[in-house]
């Protein structure tokens, strides 16, 4: 039985003896009690007392452990929850860490790809520009074997500039579309004894000639080329041409290409 079950228990019988009382005689507030039985429901509620004091002390420090021992787990669960959160937060780091490690492999490989890809294509840029270049010098070099090398040759290198100041300045003028050498015809001169030699088909044409015309083949080509100059420069070359056959194998020009 608890304590304050012992006290209420007390409490009761002392009710019902003080109840059951017989007054004074002579006396209404006076009554007559057994002595004994008093006091030792008097010891009874003492004791009672003190048991509940004792209760109440065992209640307080039990509450006090039970908080100290709240406080503690809090503490061990605050600690756990912590120290899980950092190795979360190292483990982030360490898969950031690596995933970045993987990112920048990946940038390199595609730099290194990247750069042999454009090493490829200036090298091939370069045997390009080679050849133009080879070719640029080839048709210089035919060009000089023309009577208007140096009018070519200025007209080219206007051409050139103009196409460069172009493209400085962005913008593009109509001549870009026809150069300037457009309509300049190369004045050729043929010789009329080279086609009075050959088995040349009558009605061909040369030299705007149409093939309606009618009269002798070399009539027709001699009007339209000035004999002096075509009989002086024929001859000079055939005259040179002789004397330089053992030396030079092959004879650029147009008189070149006539030779037999």
């Amino acid at each position: 039985m608890s304590a304050q079950d012992r006290t209420e228990d007390a409490l009761r019988a002392m009710h019902i003896l003080i109840a059951n009382a017989e007054f004074e005689p002579g006396s209404n507030s006076k009554i007559i009690i057994d002595k004994d039985e008093a006091q030792t429901l008097l010891r009874e509620l003492g004791d009672c007392l003190y048991a509940m004091l004792d209760e109440s002390e065992l209640s307080k420090s039990s509450r006090q452990q039970a908080e100290r021992s709240q406080q503690k787990q809090a503490d061990l669960t605050e600690e756990r929850a912590r120290k899980k959160a950092e190795d979360i937060y190292a483990g982030s780091l360490m898969y950031s860490d690596h995933a970045l490690d993987l990112i920048s492999d990946i940038v390199t490989k595609a730099t290194e790809k990247i750069d042999k890809i454009h090493s490829d294509m200036m090298e091939q840029i370069e045997e390009e520009k080679k050849k133009i270049k080879t070719n640029q010098y080839e048709l210089k070099g035919q060009l000089s074997d023309l009577k208007d090398t140096q009018e070519y040759l200025r007209l080219i290198e206007e051409e050139n500039k103009r196409l460069e100041k172009e493209q400085k300045s962005g913008e593009f003028t109509e001549e870009a579309d026809e150069p300037s050498y457009a309509n300049i015809k190369p004045e050729i001169h043929v010789n009329p004894a080279f086609f009075q030699g050959g088995d040349i088909p009558a009605g061909t044409v040369a030299d705007g000639v149409g093939s309606d015309d009618t009269g002798d083949l070399s009539e027709k080509i001699e009007k339209q080329i000035n004999l002096d100059d075509l009989d002086r420069e024929y001859f000079d070359w055939k005259n040179n041409g002789d004397s330089d056959t053992e030396s030079e194998p092959k004879k650029r020009g147009l008189f070149g290409v006539f030779k037999k």
